[in-house]
């Protein structure tokens, strides 16, 4: 058989093209004296894909070509080859390396939580501000204390007017309307002391028959 020259072998990509598979694995099946340059099997021996490659042609030989001991001794080979291409095991970090990959990851993840996060606790509800820029109060309650957008230190007297003789709930609320207290009182005025985070609140009264008024305030 002809020899050619090993760039005749290689096809566009650097890889041995069907030519030089074929050459190989007709070879291999005869038992005959190789006649490809010693470069092609230099290449097979370092390149796992184009060693999978003589693998597939291989296996589609028919089941009389080669010997059974031949296909096995090749599948096995083949199976080394796609664990080695699939998988090339790293040397494990050490506990410092990992540690500090792990604080690398996570540090700009907090600060882009803290930013996007910052000063929300400080923003107006748009539902619970409608009621308190309309006012709305069911049976003419009016807020004497806090003022509206007060910034207030705890702690400090809920003041209202008139006084009122049934029992009603006063509830202080976040800027997200969750409640974070539920008191029921009488009269016109609630000592708070309870703790509060910096932020924006709100506080309604409500009755019997619903809201009475609504307020806002400043924790700073």
């Amino acid at each position: 058989m002809k020899i050619f020259a090993y760039p005749k072998y290689l096809n566009e990509h650097g890889h041995l093209n069907e030519n030089a598979i074929g050459i190989y694995v007709d070879e291999h099946l005869h038992h005959e004296t190789s006649t490809l340059p010693n470069q092609v099997h230099k290449h097979l021996e370092e390149c796992q894909e184009c060693r999978l490659a003589v693998f597939d042609v291989y296996e589609m030989m028919p089941s009389k070509t080669g010997t059974a001991k031949e296909k096995e001794s090749i599948v096995l080979e083949k199976d080394t080859a796609k664990k080695e291409t699939r998988f090339n095991p790293q040397p494990p970090l050490s506990y410092l390396q990992w540690i500090t990959g792990l604080l690398i990851l996570c540090i700009p993840l907090v600060f882009l939580f803290w930013v996007k996060s910052s000063g929300q606790e400080f923003k107006t509800n748009p539902i619970l501000n409608k009621f308190v820029e309309a006012q709305y109060r069911g049976d003419e309650i009016t807020p004497v204390f806090p003022p509206i957008d007060a910034t207030v230190s705890i702690p400090f007297y809920f003041k209202w007017t008139p006084a009122t003789d049934s029992v009603i709930r006063l509830e202080v609320l976040n800027n997200k309307a969750v409640p974070v207290n539920k008191v029921p009182i009488t009269g016109n005025s609630y000592y708070y002391e309870d703790s509060l985070s910096p932020g924006l609140y709100y506080w309604k009264l409500i009755g019997k028959d619903g809201v009475l008024l609504v307020g806002k305030f400043i924790i700073k």
